[in-house]
């Protein structure tokens, strides 16, 4: 299920067209989507004057986005599917829906170490 507020009543249609739009993919880490593992999420906070009446304040976001997004660390049984991996450089676990996605942000977090 995509995870959005309810009092959003962000429309079907809407968050269609942010997928048709996005091409399928995080508008972050630009990994593919999977169906019902994704969340709508503002561009800009509407506590920060961001809208949730504006398509344009809004876009699709896997999961590990979300939670790097607002500084938080996905739980361990998020999906009994998640594969975690340990970054060698500060130990950090970095989790992701299949291996190929957890090695991609896997690369993406070593980054901010200045080495992949």
């Amino acid at each position: 299920m995509v995870k959005h507020s309810l009092r959003l009543n962000i429309a079907k249609g809407i968050i269609q067209e942010l997928f048709n739009e996005q091409e399928g993919k995080c508008n972050i880490c630009k990994f593919p989507l999977e169906e019902g593992k994704y969340h709508v999420e503002h561009k800009k906070a509407v506590s920060e004057g961001g809208s949730h009446n504006v398509k344009s304040n809004l876009q699709l976001i896997c999961i590990e986005c979300h939670f790097k997004k607002h500084g938080k660390i996905p739980r361990p049984n998020l999906s009994k599917n998640m594969i975690s991996l340990s970054c060698d450089v500060c130990g950090r676990i970095i989790a992701g829906y299949n291996q190929n996605h957890a090695e991609h942000l896997l690369a993406q977090h070593k980054l901010s170490h200045g080495r992949i």
